[in-house]
C-alpha cells in the first residue's frame, strides 16, 4: 500500500492512505459483526490447538478453582482459576498471567472440571470489544475540490562560520554516574545490585528469586550431574578452514567467555569432576563465509550419552512473545 502511495503529491498520498483504512476498518466491522464465537478467531484458532494438546496432559483438581496438571515431559504446574470476573487466573509458567488468558496447563485443567474456557479469557480478546473497537466508522473526505492555501514554508538563515558546538566545562556538572532505576550511585542497572534493587522497586522479587543469584553465581538450567567424562572428535566440517576455528576461539578467549586450553586431567580439576563436551563444526554462510556452532545436539542417538540440549527441560524455559497492545494495557 505504501509503495503504491508513495509517487503521489503528498495531499493525494495521504488521501489514499485514509481510504485504504477507511476501507479496511469498514471490512474489520463487517467481520466483527458476523463473528459468532465469543472470543475473537485468531484466539479461537489458537484456543482449537491447546485443547488438542491439553488432551495430552494429566490434570488432578484440589478444589474448584484450583489443581496440579503434569505435562507429557512430566513438569508440574499448579493453576490456579479466577474466583470471580474481577479476578486473574495463576499458573506457574506464567503465560496465563502475562498473556491474560488461559495457558495450555489452564486449558487441561478447566477441561477436567467440564468448564467452559471462553469466560476466563480477559476482555480484550473477546468479540464485544472486538464489535467495540470497530462500531465507528471513518468518514469518507473529498480532496478533490480542496481551496489553495496560503501557506509557505518558514524562513531559515544559516549562520555565518562554523557550526557552534556545545562543550562541556571542566567542573560545570557531575560526572557521577547513577542507577537508572533507583536514581543512586553505588551500582549500576546492569550488576546484580541494580537487578535486586529494580526487583525491590517493583515488587517482583518474590515472582523471579533467581535473577540477583544467578547473576552473581551463575545460573542453575537444570542439567543433571555429570557421571563420566565425555569428548567427542570434532565434525569434518571444522577442518575446512581452520583459521576461522582458530580466529573464533582466540576472540572468545580474548573476551573472556573462554578459558583454556587445559588437558582433561586439569578440566577434571577445575570442574571438580567429569565434564562433558560439544564438537564444533562449521556451516557455510553465504556468500563466501563460515558459520561457527558449536554442536551442543550432540550426539543425536547415543543411547549411553544424551547431549546437553536433550538433558534441559524446554518446559522449564519458557519464552513469551507479547504484542505492544499487551504492553501498553501493562
Amino acid at each position: 500500500m505504501v509503495l503504491e502511495a508513495r509517487e503521489l503529491p503528498p495531499l493525494y498520498c495521504f488521501d489514499f492512505i485514509y481510504r485504504h483504512q477507511m476501507e479496511r476498518f469498514f471490512s474489520r466491522r463487517v467481520e466483527a459483526i458476523n463473528c459468532d464465537s465469543p472470543i475473537v478467531p485468531a484466539e479461537y484458532i489458537r484456543l482449537q490447538r491447546e485443547i488438542v494438546e491439553a488432551r495430552r496432559m494429566t490434570a488432578v483438581c484440589s478444589s474448584a478453582t484450583a489443581g496440579c496438571v503434569t505435562s507429557v515431559g512430566g513438569t508440574q504446574y499448579v493453576v490456579q482459576l479466577p474466583a470471580d470476573q474481577n479476578d486473574m487466573g495463576r499458573c506457574d509458567c506464567r503465560f496465563y498471567q502475562q498473556l491474560l488468558r488461559p495457558c495450555r496447563h489452564a486449558v487441561a485443567l478447566l477441561q477436567k472440571l467440564k468448564q467452559s474456557i471462553a469466560p476466563h479469557y480477559h476482555w480484550s480478546y473477546t468479540t464485544t470489544t472486538w464489535r467495540e473497537v470497530y462500531s465507528k466508522t471513518l468518514p469518507p473526505i473529498n480532496v478533490s475540490a480542496l481551496a489553495d492555501g496560503d501557506l509557505q514554508p518558514p524562513t531559515f538563515k544559516r549562520k555565518r562560520g562554523r557550526p557552534q558546538k556545545e562543550r562541556k566545562e571542566v567542573g560545570s556538572r557531575s560526572s557521577t554516574q547513577h542507577c537508572s532505576v533507583c536514581g543512586r550511585d553505588d551500582h549500576r542497572r546492569r550488576d546484580s545490585a541494580g537487578w535486586s534493587a529494580a526487583l525491590q522497586t517493583y515488587e517482583l522479587g518474590t515472582r523471579y528469586p533467581t535473577i540477583v543469584a544467578g547473576i552473581t553465581s551463575g545460573f542453575d538450567v537444570g542439567l543433571p550431574r555429570i557421571d563420566r567424562t565425555f569428548i567427542p572428535p570434532n565434525h569434518k566440517s571444522a577442518t575446512k578452514d581452520p583459521d576461522t576455528v582458530r580466529t573464533k576461539i582466540d576472540k572468545e578467549l580474548a573476551a573472556g567467555r573462554y578459558s583454556g586450553p587445559f588437558t582433561r586431567a586439569e578440566c577434571e580439576l577445575t570442574v571438580g569432576g567429569p565434564f562433558q563436551c560439544s564438537p564444533i563444526s562449521l556451516a557455510p554462510k553465504p556468500p563466501d563465509g563460515w558459520r561457527f556452532i558449536q554442536d551442543a545436539s550432540f550426539p543425536l542417538d547415543d543411547p549411553d550419552t544424551l547431549s546437553i540440549n536433550a538433558q534441559i527441560q524446554s518446559d522449564d524455559w519458557p519464552c513469551t512473545y507479547a504484542g505492544i497492545a499487551t504492553v501498553i494495557w501493562q
